[in-house]
């Protein structure tokens, strides 16, 4: 459904496709693999940068927060293997319509095959906490450029970045709040 709409809407719009793009005051590129390599190292900067603080600026960070601890309860609790209840009760709780991830599956995909597809997630999500990660798969996410109003469009300042991640993070996240 997803694709779909996206190819609906895309037919109807005007043509958004970037032309240009400056890389310099004085220099522009006009191929749709130039102007990728603008956006991927503007956008690498951008994220990298938010997502690799400076360690000083961290380390000064951790000294002044005081972080609660843990009860042993409630760490206890945090070992427990993920239940087939649980996955269950997060697919079911999954907003019909939302917009899918690059993959295309809509919420009521997952909830219209859950019982093909539960064991399945609860076998990737128990190895994901025993193995300490997610598979690459879950961890990659499409980049949409949106252009900000009056500016230079051949600048790659000029759009907002906002990722869509696979329907897998909605589950990720609601299975691992503190991690995801």
């Amino acid at each position: 459904m997803g694709p779909l709409l996206a190819h609906l809407v895309q037919r109807e719009s005007p043509d958004m496709t970037i032309v240009s793009m400056c890389i310099h005051t004085d220099a522009k590129v006009y191929t749709q693999e130039a102007i990728n390599k603008v956006f991927y190292d503007h956008l690498k900067g951008v994220y990298t940068e938010q997502m690799h603080p400076k360690s000083e600026a961290l380390e000064e960070l951790l000294v002044e927060i005081r972080l609660p601890g843990l009860s042993p309860i409630l760490t206890e609790s945090l070992d427990v293997q993920i239940s087939k209840e649980e996955v269950v009760t997060v697919i079911n709780n999954l907003k019909p319509g939302k917009t899918p991830g690059s993959h295309g599956l809509p919420a009521t995909f997952y909830q219209k095959y859950e019982d093909v597809l539960t064991d399945k997630q609860l076998e990737v999500y128990g190895e994901a906490l025993s193995g300490g990660s997610l598979p690459n798969t879950m961890q990659e996410a499409l980049v949409v450029i949106i252009p900000k109003t009056g500016r230079d469009p051949e600048s790659a300042t000029a759009y907002r970045s906002y990722l869509r991640s696979q329907r897998q993070a909605d589950l990720r996240v609601q299975l691992f709040p503190s991690v995801a």
